[in-house]
């Protein structure tokens, strides 16, 4: 039975690891954090909440926009090698104007 605190806790851990900032983002959220630790290890609640923790320390360092975001540059990234070009990658935002860095020096 989960507390109010910890149901807060979980819907969080599940919007971060999904992705924050996009629709879908927060649904692979509750499948990897709901259906993989809760419900996968809920005979193993302190494994499952140490896995819990691990995996917000992962996703925070090396996939701060979420897992969701992550998939699709790697998709395109995957789908861009198959085809045998290399990905489009976007420009810094900034200024385009004299002196930045898009600009060719003759």
């Amino acid at each position: 039975m989960f507390s109010v605190l910890s149901w807060s806790l979980n819907a969080l851990l599940m919007t971060i690891v999904g992705g924050a900032g996009t629709f879908f983002g927060p649904i692979v959220g509750v499948l990897i954090v709901y259906y993989g630790l809760i419900k996968g290890l809920e005979d193993l609640q302190t494994l499952s909440l140490i896995l819990e923790g691990v995996l917000l320390v992962v996703i925070v360092r090396f996939a701060p926009f979420g897992v969701w975001p992550l998939a699709l540059r790697l998709s395109r990234l995957l789908a861009a090698r198959s085809r045998g070009r290399r990905p489009i990658q976007k420009r810094p935002s900034g200024d385009v104007g004299r002196g930045s860095l898009d600009t060719e020096i003759v």
